[in-house]
């Protein structure tokens, strides 16, 4: 018959096993809790990712479309413009010979009677006129094809951005702003002097290679360009030269 000390011995045990089995599943569940709190917001991170990375290429595609119908529209004008150029030289050609024809009979006139004749001077007014017509569309002209430009230039960063895009031979200029935490830097350099986004150019220090930076926006005088990864040698600093 078993003694009364060894039945307690027995039950102290028993509950020494249920102890340890219920101290031994509640630390489990609080491991499996937190792991699955862990993977929970690591999943809805990477959804968040997801997410913004889907917002961002929706927004690239747009605004490539955007570019794309501006450029088209320049491309428009731009021939427009031409068309009215020629118009404006051929018409600027014909009153040149006009022109010396008129004077001929100018001459002729005024060794006759001294006064000039009406005619000439409407049609040396008319002249003017025209000069002043072709001067004004060939400035048009000229900002179009800026433009033109510069919008193929964006047009191509964002459908390539890893092309090389070509900037004006001996462009330089200088760092005015840098910041190192961001890799960024402002130039002083812009559409006038011939920076265009996605141009890449190298920044030196007295001689010596120390970044290689990539432009990505441009105004008339200023651009801000970003460094590139693998191409930093030091931090580059205000007064830094940049030189394509």
């Amino acid at each position: 018959m078993i003694s009364s000390q060894i039945i307690r011995r027995l039950k102290t045990a028993l509950m020494l096993v249920l102890t340890g089995g219920f101290v031994a599943a509640t630390f489990g569940a609080a491991w499996l809790n937190r792991r699955v709190g862990a993977l929970s917001a690591e999943l809805k991170e990477f959804q968040v990712r997801a997410e913004q990375d889907a917002a961002e290429r929706e927004q690239v595609e747009e605004r490539a479309k955007d570019i794309g119908a501006r450029l088209e529209t320049a491309d428009q004008e731009l021939n427009g413009v031409k068309s009215r150029l020629n118009v404006a030289s051929n018409r600027l050609a014909k009153s040149d010979a006009e022109v010396a024809a008129l004077h001929n009979d100018l001459a002729e006139w005024t060794a006759l009677s001294g006064t000039p004749v009406e005619s000439v001077k409407g049609a040396l007014i008319q002249l003017k006129k025209t000069i002043i017509e072709r001067d004004a569309l060939l400035a048009t002209e000229k900002v179009l094809l800026v433009e033109n430009d510069q919008m193929k230039g964006k047009l191509g960063a964002i459908l390539d951005p890893e092309k090389e895009v070509t900037l004006p031979d001996g462009l330089k200029g200088k760092i005015l702003v840098s910041d190192p935490k961001y890799e960024f830097a402002l130039l002083d350099i812009g559409r006038r002097q011939g920076a265009r986004e996605g141009g890449r150019m190298l920044v030196n220090r007295n001689g010596k290679l120390v970044a290689k930076i990539r432009i990505k926006s441009v105004t008339d005088d200023r651009s801000i360009a970003n460094v590139l990864v693998g191409w930093k040698f030091d931090e580059v600093r205000e007064g830094d030269q940049v030189v394509y």
